[in-house]
Protein backbone atom coordinates (compact mmCIF):
# COMPACT_ATOMS: atom_id res chain seq x y z
CA UNK A 1 0.00 0.00 0.00
CA UNK A 2 2.58 2.31 1.00
CA UNK A 3 4.74 1.75 -2.26
CA UNK A 4 1.41 2.28 -4.40
CA UNK A 5 0.71 5.41 -2.47
CA UNK A 6 4.48 6.63 -3.12
CA UNK A 7 4.16 5.71 -7.03
CA UNK A 8 1.26 7.57 -7.39
CA UNK A 9 2.64 10.90 -5.42
CA UNK A 10 5.87 10.67 -7.98
CA UNK A 11 3.52 10.78 -10.73
CA UNK A 12 1.40 13.41 -9.89
CA UNK A 13 5.28 15.03 -9.09
CA UNK A 14 6.31 14.23 -12.84
CA UNK A 15 3.12 15.67 -14.32
CA UNK A 16 3.32 18.99 -12.68
CA UNK A 17 7.48 19.37 -13.06
CA UNK A 18 6.30 19.72 -16.90
CA UNK A 19 3.95 22.10 -16.18
CA UNK A 20 0.76 20.07 -16.80
CA UNK A 21 -2.47 20.51 -14.92
CA UNK A 22 -4.96 18.13 -15.07
CA UNK A 23 -7.78 20.65 -14.01
CA UNK A 24 -9.07 18.61 -11.26
CA UNK A 25 -10.83 19.68 -8.38
CA UNK A 26 -12.32 17.87 -5.21
CA UNK A 27 -15.74 16.39 -5.84
CA UNK A 28 -17.54 14.89 -8.91
CA UNK A 29 -20.77 15.11 -10.88
CA UNK A 30 -22.31 12.42 -12.67
CA UNK A 31 -24.70 12.89 -15.90
CA UNK A 32 -25.66 10.62 -19.02
CA UNK A 33 -23.44 7.83 -17.66
CA UNK A 34 -20.40 9.79 -16.91
CA UNK A 35 -18.61 10.97 -14.36
CA UNK A 36 -16.10 14.09 -14.11
CA UNK A 37 -14.18 16.04 -11.45
CA UNK A 38 -12.56 18.53 -13.97
CA UNK A 39 -13.17 22.05 -13.03
CA UNK A 40 -14.90 22.82 -16.36
CA UNK A 41 -16.81 19.98 -18.34
CA UNK A 42 -19.50 19.93 -21.19
CA UNK A 43 -22.64 17.94 -22.40
CA UNK A 44 -24.51 18.19 -25.17
CA UNK A 45 -28.53 17.89 -24.91
CA UNK A 46 -31.72 18.20 -27.17
CA UNK A 47 -33.80 21.35 -27.06
CA UNK A 48 -36.21 21.58 -23.35
CA UNK A 49 -34.26 17.88 -23.01
CA UNK A 50 -34.81 17.02 -18.83
CA UNK A 51 -30.44 17.35 -17.79
CA UNK A 52 -30.17 15.30 -14.90
CA UNK A 53 -27.05 15.42 -13.00
CA UNK A 54 -25.75 14.19 -9.35
CA UNK A 55 -23.30 15.92 -7.09
CA UNK A 56 -21.07 13.22 -5.52
CA UNK A 57 -21.10 14.47 -2.37
CA UNK A 58 -23.07 13.80 1.46
CA UNK A 59 -25.79 15.13 1.06
CA UNK A 60 -25.44 17.32 4.39
CA UNK A 61 -22.70 18.97 2.64
CA UNK A 62 -23.85 22.48 1.32
CA UNK A 63 -23.65 23.16 -2.33
CA UNK A 64 -24.16 26.54 -4.20
CA UNK A 65 -25.30 25.76 -7.91
CA UNK A 66 -25.77 29.09 -10.10
CA UNK A 67 -25.99 30.10 -13.47
CA UNK A 68 -28.84 30.12 -16.53
CA UNK A 69 -31.91 28.76 -16.07
CA UNK A 70 -33.66 27.28 -12.66
CA UNK A 71 -31.85 23.76 -11.10
CA UNK A 72 -34.63 21.56 -8.95
CA UNK A 73 -33.33 19.62 -6.49
CA UNK A 74 -34.77 15.85 -6.23
CA UNK A 75 -33.78 13.17 -3.70
CA UNK A 76 -30.59 11.72 -3.43
CA UNK A 77 -28.30 14.86 -4.11
CA UNK A 78 -29.77 14.52 -7.89
CA UNK A 79 -30.40 17.73 -9.71
CA UNK A 80 -32.87 18.64 -12.51
CA UNK A 81 -32.35 21.64 -14.87
CA UNK A 82 -34.34 21.67 -18.36
CA UNK A 83 -32.69 22.89 -21.72
CA UNK A 84 -33.85 26.01 -23.59
CA UNK A 85 -35.89 25.37 -26.77
CA UNK A 86 -33.25 27.26 -28.59
CA UNK A 87 -29.99 25.98 -29.74
CA UNK A 88 -27.22 27.88 -27.82
CA UNK A 89 -25.03 27.16 -24.83
CA UNK A 90 -25.91 27.88 -21.00
CA UNK A 91 -24.25 27.40 -18.30
CA UNK A 92 -23.91 26.26 -14.54
CA UNK A 93 -21.37 26.30 -11.64
CA UNK A 94 -21.14 24.20 -9.54
CA UNK A 95 -19.45 25.32 -6.29
CA UNK A 96 -18.20 23.51 -3.08
CA UNK A 97 -17.89 26.66 -0.34
CA UNK A 98 -16.15 24.20 2.63
CA UNK A 99 -13.43 24.01 -0.35
CA UNK A 100 -13.84 26.87 -2.62
CA UNK A 101 -13.58 24.06 -5.50
CA UNK A 102 -16.10 25.02 -8.23
CA UNK A 103 -17.07 22.94 -11.59
CA UNK A 104 -18.23 25.32 -14.43
CA UNK A 105 -20.75 22.60 -16.81
CA UNK A 106 -21.79 23.91 -20.41
CA UNK A 107 -24.48 22.90 -21.52
CA UNK A 108 -24.84 22.79 -25.23
CA UNK A 109 -28.04 22.88 -26.96
CA UNK A 110 -28.58 21.20 -30.43
CA UNK A 111 -29.94 22.06 -33.39
CA UNK A 112 -32.29 19.08 -34.34
CA UNK A 113 -30.93 16.90 -36.98
CA UNK A 114 -34.56 17.26 -38.72
CA UNK A 115 -33.23 20.87 -39.69
CA UNK A 116 -30.99 19.00 -42.48
CA UNK A 117 -32.45 19.13 -45.71
CA UNK A 118 -30.76 17.39 -48.93
CA UNK A 119 -28.00 17.26 -46.60
CA UNK A 120 -27.67 20.89 -46.06
CA UNK A 121 -27.95 22.56 -42.64
CA UNK A 122 -28.16 26.55 -42.73
CA UNK A 123 -25.49 26.65 -45.56
CA UNK A 124 -22.93 23.69 -44.07
CA UNK A 125 -22.99 20.59 -45.94
CA UNK A 126 -23.53 17.55 -43.38
CA UNK A 127 -24.06 15.05 -45.82
CA UNK A 128 -25.73 11.64 -45.65
CA UNK A 129 -25.45 9.17 -42.92
CA UNK A 130 -25.55 5.50 -43.61
CA UNK A 131 -28.97 3.94 -43.90
CA UNK A 132 -28.10 0.86 -41.95
CA UNK A 133 -26.69 0.91 -38.19
CA UNK A 134 -23.51 -1.10 -38.38
CA UNK A 135 -24.50 -4.52 -36.85
CA UNK A 136 -27.32 -2.82 -35.77
CA UNK A 137 -26.05 -1.04 -33.05
CA UNK A 138 -27.60 1.89 -31.94
CA UNK A 139 -24.04 4.33 -31.57
CA UNK A 140 -24.53 3.89 -35.57
CA UNK A 141 -27.69 5.92 -35.95
CA UNK A 142 -27.81 9.44 -37.17
CA UNK A 143 -26.72 11.87 -34.54
CA UNK A 144 -30.04 13.80 -33.21
CA UNK A 145 -28.50 16.65 -33.25
CA UNK A 146 -25.63 19.42 -34.24
CA UNK A 147 -23.74 21.76 -32.09
CA UNK A 148 -23.54 25.07 -34.20
CA UNK A 149 -20.80 26.88 -33.63
CA UNK A 150 -19.68 30.23 -34.24
CA UNK A 151 -16.42 32.23 -35.00
CA UNK A 152 -16.78 33.98 -31.17
CA UNK A 153 -17.20 29.98 -29.81
CA UNK A 154 -14.08 28.66 -30.49
CA UNK A 155 -11.52 29.42 -27.73
CA UNK A 156 -14.68 27.85 -25.34
CA UNK A 157 -12.78 25.39 -22.86
CA UNK A 158 -14.56 21.85 -23.35
CA UNK A 159 -12.78 20.76 -20.74
CA UNK A 160 -9.34 21.95 -19.09
CA UNK A 161 -7.22 20.68 -21.54
CA UNK A 162 -8.99 21.00 -24.79
CA UNK A 163 -10.80 23.88 -26.56
CA UNK A 164 -14.15 23.89 -29.24
CA UNK A 165 -12.16 25.01 -31.99
CA UNK A 166 -10.02 21.58 -31.89
CA UNK A 167 -12.73 19.51 -32.69
CA UNK A 168 -14.46 21.22 -35.65
CA UNK A 169 -14.45 19.34 -38.96
CA UNK A 170 -11.79 20.23 -41.61
CA UNK A 171 -13.63 21.13 -44.25
CA UNK A 172 -13.63 24.52 -45.91
CA UNK A 173 -16.74 26.46 -44.96
CA UNK A 174 -17.88 29.77 -43.56
CA UNK A 175 -19.92 30.06 -40.31
CA UNK A 176 -21.79 29.14 -38.75
CA UNK A 177 -19.81 25.51 -38.67
CA UNK A 178 -21.70 22.30 -36.84
CA UNK A 179 -20.35 19.84 -35.18
CA UNK A 180 -21.08 16.17 -33.40
CA UNK A 181 -19.26 15.28 -30.03
CA UNK A 182 -19.39 12.92 -27.31
CA UNK A 183 -18.80 13.66 -23.75
CA UNK A 184 -16.79 10.38 -23.40
CA UNK A 185 -14.17 11.37 -25.65
CA UNK A 186 -13.46 14.31 -23.80
CA UNK A 187 -13.11 12.62 -20.67
CA UNK A 188 -10.83 9.90 -22.65
CA UNK A 189 -8.67 12.78 -23.81
CA UNK A 190 -8.13 14.28 -20.72
CA UNK A 191 -7.56 10.98 -19.16
CA UNK A 192 -4.65 10.44 -21.67
CA UNK A 193 -3.29 13.81 -21.51
CA UNK A 194 -2.86 13.11 -17.72
CA UNK A 195 -1.48 9.75 -17.70
CA UNK A 196 0.69 10.22 -20.97
CA UNK A 197 2.85 12.89 -18.78
CA UNK A 198 2.26 10.71 -15.26
CA UNK A 199 4.70 8.34 -17.60
CA UNK A 200 7.29 10.88 -18.52
CA UNK A 201 5.72 12.19 -21.67
CA UNK A 202 5.12 16.08 -21.66
CA UNK A 203 2.02 17.16 -23.26
CA UNK A 204 0.03 20.15 -22.69
CA UNK A 205 -3.24 18.82 -25.02
CA UNK A 206 -2.91 16.46 -27.60
CA UNK A 207 -3.06 17.97 -31.32
CA UNK A 208 -6.19 16.81 -32.78
CA UNK A 209 -5.42 16.46 -36.38
CA UNK A 210 -8.69 15.29 -37.18
CA UNK A 211 -11.51 15.21 -34.83
CA UNK A 212 -15.42 15.44 -35.98
CA UNK A 213 -16.13 14.79 -39.94
CA UNK A 214 -19.15 15.55 -41.57
CA UNK A 215 -20.32 12.34 -43.69
CA UNK A 216 -19.76 14.57 -46.73
CA UNK A 217 -16.16 15.61 -45.80
CA UNK A 218 -15.28 11.72 -45.03
CA UNK A 219 -16.33 10.79 -48.32
CA UNK A 220 -14.43 13.42 -49.83
CA UNK A 221 -11.18 12.01 -48.12
CA UNK A 222 -12.41 8.24 -48.91
CA UNK A 223 -12.40 6.93 -45.16
CA UNK A 224 -14.51 4.12 -43.91
CA UNK A 225 -18.50 4.66 -44.06
CA UNK A 226 -18.59 3.68 -40.55
CA UNK A 227 -16.09 6.09 -38.83
CA UNK A 228 -16.60 6.90 -35.66
CA UNK A 229 -15.43 10.51 -36.84
CA UNK A 230 -18.98 10.83 -38.10
CA UNK A 231 -20.44 10.38 -35.05
CA UNK A 232 -18.30 12.53 -32.72
CA UNK A 233 -16.38 10.03 -30.68
CA UNK A 234 -13.12 9.36 -32.23
CA UNK A 235 -10.04 11.53 -32.68
CA UNK A 236 -6.47 11.32 -34.32
CA UNK A 237 -3.79 12.79 -32.35
CA UNK A 238 -0.66 13.39 -31.98
CA UNK A 239 2.23 15.34 -29.42
CA UNK A 240 3.65 18.49 -30.54
CA UNK A 241 5.51 19.82 -27.76
CA UNK A 242 9.46 19.97 -28.23
CA UNK A 243 9.76 21.53 -31.29
CA UNK A 244 6.26 22.70 -31.88
CA UNK A 245 6.62 21.83 -35.88
CA UNK A 246 3.13 20.85 -36.45
CA UNK A 247 4.24 16.71 -36.50
CA UNK A 248 4.72 14.56 -33.68
CA UNK A 249 7.68 14.35 -31.08
CA UNK A 250 10.53 12.37 -31.55
CA UNK A 251 8.70 10.34 -28.46
CA UNK A 252 10.92 6.91 -28.31
CA UNK A 253 14.46 9.37 -28.85
CA UNK A 254 16.32 7.67 -31.71
CA UNK A 255 16.74 10.64 -33.26
CA UNK A 256 13.77 10.82 -36.01
CA UNK A 257 10.01 10.96 -36.45
CA UNK A 258 8.38 8.10 -38.03
CA UNK A 259 5.56 5.57 -37.42
CA UNK A 260 7.67 4.60 -34.07
CA UNK A 261 6.81 7.20 -32.39
CA UNK A 262 3.13 6.91 -33.15
CA UNK A 263 3.75 3.04 -31.93
CA UNK A 264 5.20 4.60 -29.10
CA UNK A 265 2.26 6.56 -28.02
CA UNK A 266 0.02 3.64 -29.03
CA UNK A 267 2.19 1.33 -26.23
CA UNK A 268 1.83 3.24 -23.72
CA UNK A 269 -2.01 3.59 -24.38
CA UNK A 270 -1.81 -0.15 -24.38
CA UNK A 271 -0.81 -0.22 -20.79
CA UNK A 272 -3.54 2.49 -19.59
CA UNK A 273 -6.11 0.21 -20.64
CA UNK A 274 -4.99 -2.63 -18.42
CA UNK A 275 -6.08 -0.34 -15.56
CA UNK A 276 -9.26 -0.66 -13.90
CA UNK A 277 -9.72 3.47 -14.87
CA UNK A 278 -9.65 2.63 -18.71
CA UNK A 279 -12.72 0.46 -18.43
CA UNK A 280 -15.00 3.06 -19.44
CA UNK A 281 -13.00 4.44 -22.16
CA UNK A 282 -12.38 0.86 -24.26
CA UNK A 283 -12.61 1.55 -27.89
CA UNK A 284 -10.84 1.53 -30.88
CA UNK A 285 -6.63 2.42 -31.29
CA UNK A 286 -4.93 2.73 -34.57
CA UNK A 287 -0.95 3.64 -35.53
CA UNK A 288 -0.47 5.56 -39.10
CA UNK A 289 2.27 6.52 -40.72
CA UNK A 290 3.54 9.57 -42.19
CA UNK A 291 2.92 10.74 -45.87
CA UNK A 292 3.00 13.80 -47.76
CA UNK A 293 0.41 15.55 -46.35
CA UNK A 294 1.42 14.60 -42.54
CA UNK A 295 2.97 13.31 -39.90
CA UNK A 296 2.80 9.62 -37.74
CA UNK A 297 -0.26 9.65 -35.78
CA UNK A 298 -2.65 7.85 -33.90
CA UNK A 299 -6.69 7.16 -33.77
CA UNK A 300 -8.72 6.82 -30.16
CA UNK A 301 -12.35 6.48 -29.85
CA UNK A 302 -15.11 5.53 -27.81
CA UNK A 303 -17.11 3.08 -29.62
CA UNK A 304 -17.39 0.57 -26.05
CA UNK A 305 -15.72 -2.08 -28.24
CA UNK A 306 -11.55 -3.26 -28.00
CA UNK A 307 -10.54 -2.64 -31.74
CA UNK A 308 -6.61 -2.74 -32.65
CA UNK A 309 -5.01 -1.83 -36.26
Amino acid sequence: MVRALTVIALCLLMTRAFGFEPGKVDFSISFKGETSDYRVMSAFLQASEEFVFKINLPESEQIEISGQGDVVKEPGDRYRWTAPAHPGVSRLTIRRPSSGAQITLNLFVLVPANQVEEGMLNGYQIGHYPSEAYLNQAIYLPPPGYLEVTKDMLDIELTPNYRLEQFLCRQPSEFPKFLVLREKLLLKLEYLTEQVNSAGVPVSSFVIMSGFRTPYYNTSIRNAMYSRHQWGGAADVFIDEDPKDGKMDDLNKDGKVDKDDAEYLAQLIEKFAETPDYKSFIGGLGVYSANSYHGPFIHVDVRGAMVRW
